[in-house]
């Protein structure tokens, strides 16, 4: 979770005026501390875990997304 500990400052302290949507790929069954901080953190969050790469890029480009950050890195049965 060395990504999410650097973003969260920035999520906390953003502007009112700036929205954003959180996207959780995670595919463990149980929602860990990191993960629990960053969904109160979010305007919205967005359950990605259960849709196939094709659907999840669908509801990406519907929300009109304009920065996305993928807190995973590249590591094994990672979307990015």
């Amino acid at each position: 979770h060395s990504v999410a500990y650097f973003l969260q400052p920035i999520l906390a302290n953003r502007h009112p005026s700036i929205a954003y949507v959180c996207y959780s790929c995670c595919k463990k069954k149980e929602e860990d501390e990191t993960t629990a901080v960053l969904r109160s953190l979010a305007h919205e969050w967005r359950d990605a875990s259960r849709l196939s790469t094709e659907e999840a890029v669908s509801l990406i480009r519907a929300d009109r997304i304009d920065i996305l950050i993928d807190l995973s890195g590249h590591t094994a049965g990672k979307m990015l």
